[in-house]
Parts: C-alpha cells; structure tokens; sequence
C-alpha cells in the first residue's frame, strides 16, 4: 500500500492488488475487508489498482 496524491486528503492509502480471478473488483475486495472484522475501518485501503 502506498498513500497516492489526492486533492481533498492530500494523500490517499492505495493498494495495489494481483488477483488470480479477473472477475474479483475493487468493491469486493471492500466488502471482504468489512466483513472480515480483521482491519479496523480507518487502516482499510480507500482506493485499489487492481492489476493483471
């Protein structure tokens, strides 16, 4: 994760993400670090590059 420039935070926690199934989006990686109750909201990524 690296915090990208941003006009409103000045910088902003981007992860950038190799997934195995193309179907995977940046919403459903959201989903599963909510749900998974393991990552306290304010550490969760705000942005995701999601790579081939």
């Amino acid at each position: 994760m690296v915090g990208l420039p941003d006009e409103k935070w000045s910088k902003l926690v981007t992860a950038f993400v190799v997934v195995k199934n193309p179907g995977i989006s940046a919403g459903d990686l959201d989903t599963f670090l909510k749900d998974s109750n393991k990552l306290a909201s304010f550490k969760r990524p705000r942005r995701y590059e999601i790579l081939p």
